[in-house]
């Protein structure tokens, strides 16, 4: 069980740590065993009753007993703060433990007593709470698993592969008719909006989304934002900016004026797409609309809400439609609940069929509601009596108290570690991409992952995050080639409900923008998490007492912040994150290793420069981010963090010679050989725990001497990495890799290998890699023998292959190799695509990239015509990027209408998107007459080809405007 829980606070953890006193050896600590001992007893005693209580619906409780689980919960907390403060103290002074604790129980003397009180309270009739737990038998299973859990592929197909949708294909059209106007005369081509307004949980956003990727091939440039209910206006607009440019802009010290005037002059001759998602008020539509002219070229908008005022304000001219959504039709509501649970239209058992017809019937339509009630039904045993009990729980009520309904039950068939984890997610704002990684190592540091033998905390807290994404709870917004969710969203009824139940038990308060800070300072109870997502947080941190601080656990910051005051007050600290706060400078962290129970701490994109030199009394911390500021070494003392697991770090860091000391490190980003020694180099040995290592050479090391001396000992230390599963091999500009050639590397475990430039395929990678999934190699050139070696790798599930020359021999995958891979990117930077699909190839390859020069395609391999895309059997998406440099539009043309013919020749309907680079570098017709050289490459080379892509003339763009596959520019992250 977790040591920490939303339910009982810190209740496991405080037993645990007084059971430590029991066990310790020292004499001081021998004195206070016979004080210790009662108040462990009165803690267990309390603690069974407590976890009965934590297991009911909260409408089941009544005031009394919600009252005495709040009384619970911050009497642990309490405890444990005062434990905290004790054990630290006591190792600082020896000798002092006596009068310490002398100190700590009168500080909770009247708890203990009231714990025998609440004892002697809470001791209801038994029979009533089992009569209550046992409604739908969870009781009986609700213990905490350690299994690695796997993401369900029934749900991550309802959110990835548009052919699993249910109900959208009529709408879909319709909207489509409604953006699409093909008989609008040229000259008076007006914007048109169009609002998409309906109850939360219809599915707005899945429509619309579908409709945007759709047409966003016939836009010059596009951009889907989110808006929210508490929005951020000036945030909103950088997000429209960004979108519609593909380049970020920082939004410190701008202003909405200024963000406005710079989205108007962009767009102003290009015909753009923009969805603004989940507008709440009118006066948030005035002011986004201000940077979305009219420039009479066909532009489109798209909105959605819940709000029918707010849709009639979106549309106020003529040309613009109001689309009211409906729920689902019966056909699909069975069609969407079935697939959910039994993964197919027609899987449902005969004696589940009435009762399934029952359920849906409550669901009234709502995807939101039948998708989190299937995932209730999934885990449910498949008899019709279990299913009656959960169809009665719900009742008859209006469509949107039957979502409140269902959404609550299907959070409170969450076991309690859920509910935690569920619960901690009400910290970020609506619509926000969540990083898997990064939020399972918060969990951590909060205590709500408990410890289990022979099981990485990382591993049990993914299975968590798999199981929520497996409820419905949560939402998949990145799914890898192996089924992964890398990240993940809230939806906002959900978030809605989170927040309402974290802030009625305290267990986070959430500082909104425009909110009254005074609420909390006010608030009878303390604040144990404060998430800021607004500009005041200095305001109410200036206005706690110092004793409010001390309570306080994490600090999250997802908003410009000048400071916290106060910093070494907040004995309790577990979680500070203040990463990207550009305001954040050195003196604002001046008193931080008084933070003295410190496991979690962001600094990554802030402007600070040097960290304290007794960084080493946050001897707690695990996780530590330094990416993206200006450290440039870090203390000496570092090496005395005996805990850190995972630190990270900019590539050009000096680390201290003696990193061998960090036994406990599993992670280490970036590591710069030519900045560091080789001591530290051959100290990196002795990190066997080793998971997670990336490696840079940030600069050439020009004597051949010290590149083997390096070399040498990198290999001996990688060597002894025996539990590294990834590690990558990035050297900057004018650096090679070949020095790793002729060496011989053993990788019992690795899954994932990134090497960034090395002139052929080195023969260490070989079929012995038994557990590599992921590899990714750019090298000079590649040939048939390379090719095979690759094809040979058992498990190989992703491939990304660069080649930066070219070469003279087609490449051809037969059917004997890559049985597993899935998704494989090939790049040909400098040549033409010289690849061939024989029938049988990649059997198992769902997505594909391809980039290509255009020339040399035609030039050396007589095009793209035969490559034998078709051939792919299993191929679901087909991206191409097409490089147009020192090719006429012609050439370009000419294969993009091949790539097109290639995917409609293919036995299932691929998803194809086509993309340009370099559009300005195309040449005229008669310059490749002859032998002469071609112009292209003296014309733009250094060219951004995000910005030269969208250097569109006004009769191209019209041309183009009418083709059946509009080719957009790249996008930043390509």
């Amino acid at each position: 069980m977790a040591e920490v829980s939303a339910a009982m606070g810190s209740n496991r953890s405080v037993r645990k740590k007084l059971a430590a006193l029991l066990s310790d050896e020292r004499k001081d600590f021998i004195r206070v065993r016979s004080k210790v001992k009662p108040l462990i007893d009165a803690l267990e005693s309390v603690h069974a009753c407590f976890e009965k209580l934590s297991l009911e619906d909260e409408k089941n409780l009544d005031a009394l007993q919600e009252a005495w689980m709040m009384d619970l919960r911050e009497l642990s907390y309490d405890m444990e703060d005062s434990l905290d403060r004790f054990l630290v103290k006591s190792a600082a002074e020896p000798g002092s433990c006596k009068k310490l604790f002398k100190i700590l129980l009168t500080k909770i003397k009247g708890s203990t007593n009231g714990i025998v009180k609440v004892i002697q309270d809470i001791k209801m009739p038994v029979e009533e709470l089992n009569e209550r737990m046992n409604r739908f038998k969870l009781s009986d299973d609700r213990h905490v698993t350690y299994d690695p859990i796997k993401i369900d592929s029934r749900v991550t197909a309802l959110y990835v592969d548009a052919s699993h949708l249910v109900g959208l294909d009529g709408p879909k059209l319709e909207l489509i008719k409604m953006l699409r106007i093909e008989d609008e005369p040229e000259p008076s081509k007006k914007l048109v909006v169009v609002s998409i307004v309906g109850l939360g949980g219809l599915g707005k956003t899945t429509l619309a989304n579908q409709v945007y990727h759709h047409l966003k091939p016939e836009f010059d440039c596009s951009a889907f934002v989110s808006v929210g209910q508490n929005p951020d206006v000036l945030k909103i607009l950088d997000n429209i900016l960004s979108g519609l440019t593909h380049q970020p802009y920082a939004t410190t010290g701008s202003t909405v004026q200024v963000l406005v005037e710079k989205t108007r002059r962009f767009i102003a001759d290009k015909r753009y797409l923009v969805l603004l998602d989940d507008i709440w008020n009118a006066r948030d539509w005035d002011i986004l609309r201000c940077s979305l002219p009219n420039n009479h070229l066909g532009s489109r908008i798209i909105t959605t809400t819940r709000i029918v005022d707010v849709a009639r304000s979106c549309c106020s001219h003529k040309e613009d439609h109001i689309y009211k959504m409906g729920p689902l039709s019966d056909l699909d509501s069975q069609r969407l609940f079935f697939r959910r649970i039994f993964g197919s239209d027609d899987g449902c058992p005969t004696q589940l069929k009435r009762i399934s017809m029952d359920i849906l019937k409550r669901c009234r339509g709502l995807p939101l509601a039948t998708l989190t009630l299937a995932s209730i039904l999934a885990d449910v045993p498949m008899l019709a009596e279990k299913w009656k009990q959960v169809h009665n729980s719900i009742g008859l009520a209006t469509p949107g108290e039957n979502m409140n309904r269902i959404l609550s039950l299907s959070f409170h068939d969450l076991p309690n570690h859920l509910k935690t984890c569920l619960l901690y997610l009400s910290i970020f704002p609506e619509d926000y991409v969540i990083e898997r990684e990064q939020l399972v190592w918060r969990w951590i540091a909060e205590g709500f992952i408990p410890e289990t033998r022979g099981i990485p905390l990382e591993g049990v807290g993914s299975a968590y995050f798999n199981e929520l994404i497996n409820r419905s709870m949560i939402q998949p917004a990145d799914v890898q080639y192996d089924g992964t969710v890398q990240s993940c969203r809230v939806h906002d009824m959900i978030l809605e409900l989170i927040v309402s139940i974290s802030t009625k038990i305290n267990f986070v308060a959430v500082l909104h923008k425009d909110q009254d800070e005074t609420r909390f300072t006010d608030y009878k109870t303390k604040v144990r998490r404060l998430a800021h997502q607004s500009n005041c947080i200095e305001k109410l941190l200036e206005r706690m007492s110092r004793d409010d601080l001390s309570h306080i656990r994490s600090i999250i910051s997802f908003d410009y912040v000048k400071g916290i005051p106060h910093l070494g007050d907040f004995q309790a600290l577990r979680v500070l994150d203040l990463g990207s706060c550009r305001s954040i400078e050195n003196h604002h962290i001046e008193n931080l290793e008084m933070l003295y129970q410190l496991k979690y701490l962001d600094l990554s994109r802030t402007s600070i420069s040097e960290l304290p030199m007794q960084i080493d009394n946050l001897r707690y911390l695990e996780t530590l981010d330094l990416r993206g500021c200006a450290i440039e070494k870090l203390p000496a003392s570092t090496v005395r963090l005996q805990n850190m697991q995972r630190l990270l770090v900019n590539r050009s860091v000096k680390f201290p010679d003696e990193i061998g000391h960090m036994q406990a490190l599993q992670t280490l980003l970036f590591v710069s050989m030519s900045c560091n020694s080789i001591k530290f180099v051959e100290e990196l040995s002795k990190l066997i725990k080793m998971r997670v290592l990336n490696i840079t050479f940030s600069k050439p090391v020009d004597m051949v001497d010290e590149v083997r001396k390096y070399t040498d000992s990198l290999v001996s230390s990688l060597n002894e990495l025996f539990n590294l599963e990834s590690l990558k091999i990035d050297p900057e500009e004018g650096c090679s890799l070949d020095s790793l050639m002729g060496v011989y590397l053993t990788f019992g475990c690795l899954k994932k290998l990134v090497i960034g430039y090395i002139s052929r395929i080195p023969k260490w990678i070989n079929p012995s890699m038994y557990n590599l999934v992921h590899l990714e190699l750019k090298v000079d050139i590649v040939r048939e023998e390379d090719l095979h070696s690759l094809e040979l790798l058992p498990c190989l599930l992703y491939l990304q292959l660069e080649m930066t020359d070219g070469s003279s021999k087609m490449l051809t995958v037969g059917s004997e190799g890559f049985r597993c891979l899935r998704e494989s990117q090939f790049i040909w930077k400098n040549d033409g695509m010289g690849l061939v699909f024989l029938e049988g190839a990649m059997p198992e390859l769902q997505t594909l990239h391809l980039y290509f020069r255009t020339h040399e395609t035609i030039a050396n391999y007589s095009g793209v015509d035969g490559n034998g895309i078709e051939n792919l059997s299993r191929l679901k998406k087909l991206c191409v990027d097409v490089d147009c440099s020192g090719s006429t539009r012609e050439e370009v043309e000419a294969a993009e209408d091949s790539i097109r013919k290639a995917a409609d020749r293919h036995r299932t309907k691929l998803t194809l998107e086509i993309r340009r680079w370099c559009e300005a570098c195309m040449i005229e017709e008669e310059a490749h007459d002859g032998n002469a050289e071609f112009p292209s490459r003296s014309v733009n080379r250094r060219a951004n080809p995000v910005r030269v892509a969208f250097r569109v003339r006004a009769d191209r763009r019209n041309r183009n405007r009418t083709r059946r596959n509009r080719i957009t520019a790249p996008s930043a992250s390509t």
